[in-house]
């Protein structure tokens, strides 16, 4: 942070221009710096407080279910108490969160830090907006100075008056915008935090609201409702109401709602319920009514709208505040319904005993009901996957499809015998699977709830994933080098060569069906598997297991997008409709970076865990916080990944804008350069992450290039979009490439051969420029008068070894080299280097066309007679057209005019018109 400062007394020092108020711009430029460390000094310590208070309240959550299962039914103050102290605490939370992004003070002491020396006033109370007149800020108790938007806010903000201040004393814009560049990277790192810092929140009060309902159906009691609008939360349970309305909860501790340095315990300390008093222990009374207990809840306070509704005046000495701190505000108010006579009242499970029905047979026929609702999703993938493996339809059909390829053995021999040892492997993969699938099915049937159902279960996923990733990387691969072969033996006769083509095509679409079918079985066994982790007690070993499901279901959903998206392929080969497999593929890859995403948020509870820097049971060399950094790491490339295939489904979907938004939002380098900060993190991640990274920009220009060659020369504002997004991809990958250089440079790695092959790969500043050029330059010369030249791919580096989203068992033995390969932009792939292998029309070729052109409007072929015919003649048979209209020196040249043709052309040589000069002809 205190770079910050000394950055800018440099660049006041170099720079300075001295203008007439110099002394008074140098103190605010100081002010300004001073102001910003301490915005991000404290949110940083308010934020770290904040993440034990979190996870206290995860914990209390728990404890405050099991405290209200074991309340009798005349137990209603308890009751009442659990409901009123857990809505306190949610209070309070969302209003530390608030606290953070705008530095609303809605408690008297929010802003305590290290005293009032420290304390800066905010630029946001009383801030109006640009018309002078509004306030756009309004707070009852003013803002603290410290915020998300007392630095980033348009009109006041520290960034905004820093850089102004900046300018006018130095008038180097560019510097001052560099140096608060590289200072906001810290904040980002706050903001990503706080982000999935809330999100756990968010997780961890609709589970406490949807267990309570479950507990609560059980016992035949009203659901729990939760309203979470800003400043008008409310708790609804029966006829209890808790809310806040607007600025009237208050919290008088000291540290406002979120007291800087409060530890883990402390928080556990002042979350926790107090013991029951004497008087609630000894109560039991069986023989009263149920309704009675309501004239014994304290009211704070009573207001309704509702005419039924009376209000209930209870001594204040009665009200329940909370113990460990001074909080008020909270609204309490008991609905009040008319009193029913004590020998016509029944409880609802009476009711139902009455009527030979049983609460808890009702909650257990609901589970079974889930049970089985699982079990006949899971039936369906393996009806699914009988009916393409084990009755033969898949295996059955590429042998036969292989048995065709026997005519043609003699002609490509190396072709059929790698055919054949494929075959061999699958059939050995498929016998593995089989008696997976068989074990895993005679342990569920017997609803053995034992380790081994969940050994079988991953067995069986684990087989699932293999068998797909084999055909996937081996059999698919295969077929698509076949495929390749067979484009270079043309000299075959047309029908032979077709025949081939479809056979290859017709096997590897099966083929890619069946991987698909496996990966779906393998995504339904993972979400099988999380369910025993949300019903589990979740300790860290448990919550290390439950984010390796997270990334086993986000590798199953990326894999199941890549298998689409090689089906949209291999389908417009067979000219075949794609945009069912690429909405499908869209869909997926957005599901894994949904899973991404869950998966930071569950290593976030590992890292932050009491017992984080003990060593795992896992491994016993590595803590379990080294486990979550691994897993963050593998959650990172599976994440670019996915958004890499998600951009190519957008683009093949014509949704150009959306691609664009997706590429600049997955090129974001600030995620993975700030891992360097992290010790257990290795350097080579880091350099990998970014060289695959690099691919996603990359991609999406090939992708460009593609579609500026098939757009029409008319159509320019297609094609100058399209040139944008392209001249964005390469500005994106070059600062991806610039930034892994500096990370290089840095740590002198350019000499280490683990690195040197992801170097190698990257493309440079230098080469991505020059490939920019020629983009412009393709498009420009076809956009005017110069011959068309096409635009290809970038390059054609392509590796068949790629993994799929199943990675290694051993990332420290195996090499994590990324992988290069298999950027799907296109059927033929070509390269960008091929164009000067591109023929262009010669002079000759103009001759024949200029002759040939002349020969349809030669007077002979209509009959006609031209021994006295003048060429501006009015007795001519035709308008001066073409040749004769130009200069004597531009004959045998293009026309550059085309009246409509006669309607007595001969076709042969309409045909011939049409095929060479169609671009200029008329639309008749």
């Amino acid at each position: 942070m205190a770079s910050l400062e000394q950055s800018i007394k440099k660049l006041i020092l170099k720079h300075n221009k001295h203008p007439p108020n110099s002394t008074k711009l140098e103190k605010e430029c100081i002010h300004y710096a001073h102001h910003a460390n301490h915005i991000l000094k404290t949110l940083v310590a308010k934020r770290t407080s904040l993440e034990y208070a979190v996870q206290a309240f995860e914990e209390a959550c728990v404890n405050y279910i099991d405290v209200f299962q074991k309340c009798g039914k005349n137990d209603g103050e308890r009751k009442m108490l659990i409901l009123t102290k857990w809505f306190t605490h949610f209070l309070r939370l969302r209003d530390g969160f608030q606290l953070m992004e705008s530095g609303e003070r809605r408690h008297k002491h929010d802003d305590d830090v290290d005293g009032a020396g420290t304390r800066f006033k905010s630029r946001l109370s009383g801030a109006l907006r640009r018309d002078g007149v509004t306030r756009k800020f309004k707070s009852a108790l003013g803002y603290t100075g410290f915020g998300w938007d007392e630095f980033y806010d348009d009109d006041v903000g520290i960034k905004k008056q820093l850089l102004e201040t900046l300018f006018e004393l130095t008038g180097k814009q560019r510097a001052a915008e560099n140096i608060i560049s590289i200072w906001e990277e810290n904040l980002d790192n706050h903001e990503t935090e706080r982000k999935l810092l809330s999100e756990k929140l968010t997780s961890t009060y609709k589970s406490f609201v949807d267990k309570m309902n479950q507990l609560l159906a059980s016992k035949g009691e009203a659901k729990l409702k939760l309203v979470t609008d800003d400043k008008a939360e409310k708790l609804t349970w029966g006829l209890l109401d808790l809310k806040r309305s607007g600025n009237k909860f208050t919290i008088e501790s000291a540290g406002g709602s979120i007291p800087i340095d409060m530890t883990l315990g402390q928080w556990r300390e002042r979350f926790a319920l107090p013991e029951p008093t004497k008087q609630q222990k000894k109560k039991d009374l069986p023989n009263k009514a149920p309704n009675k207990c309501t004239k014994k809840k304290r009211v704070i306070a009573d207001s309704s709208d509702e005419e039924d509704e009376a209000p209930i005046e209870k001594p204040a000495a009665k009200q329940i505040p909370p113990k460990d701190e001074s909080s008020s505000g909270i609204e309490v108010k008991i609905r009040q319904v008319a009193q029913l006579p004590l020998d016509n009242s029944s409880s609802l499970d009476e009711i139902k005993r009455l009527h030979g029905v049983s609460a808890r047979q009702l909650e257990d026929a609901r589970s079974q009901l889930h049970h089985e609702n699982l079990a006949s999703s899971m039936a369906a993938y393996n009806d699914e996957l009988r009916e393409l493996i084990s009755d033969g339809d898949t295996l059955n059909h590429c042998i036969r499809q292989w048995g065709r390829l026997q005519t043609f053995r003699s002609e490509f021999p190396d072709l059929y015998e790698e055919m054949e040892e494929i075959s061999d492997e699958l059939k050995e993969k498929m016998a593995r699977w089989k008696l997976c699938q068989g074990y895993f099915e005679s342990k569920s049937s017997k609803e053995d709830k034992s380790d081994e159902l969940f050994t079988s279960r991953e067995k069986y996923r684990e087989a699932s994933m293999e068998l797909g990733n084999f055909i996937l990387d081996t059999a698919h691969v295969m077929f698509l080098d076949q495929l390749q072969q067979l484009d270079q033996h043309k000299d075959n006769s047309v029908s032979l060569h077709n025949e081939l083509k479809h056979n290859l095509l017709d096997s590897d679409h099966v083929f890619l069906q069946a991987a698909g079918g496996f990966y779906k079985q393998a995504l339904a066994l993972v979400k099988e598997q999380l369910l025993f982790y949300s019903k589990s007690d979740l300790s860290i070993e448990k919550q290390w297991e439950k984010t390796q499901q997270l990334l086993l279901r986000g590798r199953a959903q990326f894999n199941i997008g890549l298998t689409k998206l090689e089906l949209s392929q291999c389908s417009s080969s067979l000219n075949e409709d794609v945009t069912e497999f690429v909405s499908d593929a869209c869909k997926s890859f957005d599901d894994a970076s949904k899973s991404c995403a869950n998966i930071r948020h569950n290593t976030l509870i590992i890292r932050n865990h009491s017992k984080s820097n003990e060593m795992s049971r896992q491994d016993k060399s590595k803590t379990w916080k080294e486990h979550a950094m691994l897993q963050i790491l593998e959650s990172i490339w599976l994440l670019i990944r996915s958004q890499k295939g998600h951009c190519e489904c957008l683009w093949k979907l014509k949704r150009f804008d959306e691609a664009e938004t997706k590429m600049i939002e997955a090129s974001d380098t600030s995620d993975i350069i700030g891992l360097d900060e992290i010790k257990e993190v290795d350097t080579f991640w880091i350099v990998r992450l970014l060289g695959d990274l690099q691919l996603v920009p990359c991609s999406l220009l090939d992708m460009a290039a593609q579609s500026l060659d098939a757009t029409p020369s008319k159509n320019t504002a297609l094609g100058d979009k399209l040139l944008k997004i392209a001249r964005k991809a390469v500005q994106l990958a070059t600062d991806i490439s610039t930034a892994l250089l500096a990370f290089v440079e840095k740590h002198s790695l350019g000499q280490d051969e683990n690195f040197i092959p992801i170097l190698q790969d990257m493309l440079t500043a230098e080469s991505l420029k020059a490939e920019e050029k020629e983009i412009i330059e393709a498009w420009a010369s076809k956009i005017g008068t110069a011959p068309r030249e096409k635009l290809v791919d970038r390059h054609n580096n392509i590796n068949r070894d790629q993994d799929r989203g199943e990675l290694r068992q051993d990332l420290q033995t195996a090499s994590l080299r990324p992988d290069r390969g298999r950027v799907l932009v296109s059927e033929s792939r070509p390269s960008f280097r091929r164009r000067k292998n591109i023929q262009k029309d010669n002079d000759n070729a103009r001759v024949a066309t200029a002759e040939l052109f002349q020969s349809a409007f030669d007077p002979s072929r209509s009959g006609a007679s031209t021994s006295n015919v003048e060429r501006n003649s009015p007795n001519h048979k035709y308008m001066p057209w073409g040749d004769e209209v130009l200069c004597e020196q531009d004959l045998n040249k293009y026309p550059s005019c085309c009246p409509p043709l006669p309607p007595d052309m001969p076709l042969e040589i309409r045909r011939a018109l049409e095929a060479k000069l169609g671009d200029i002809l008329p639309p008749n």
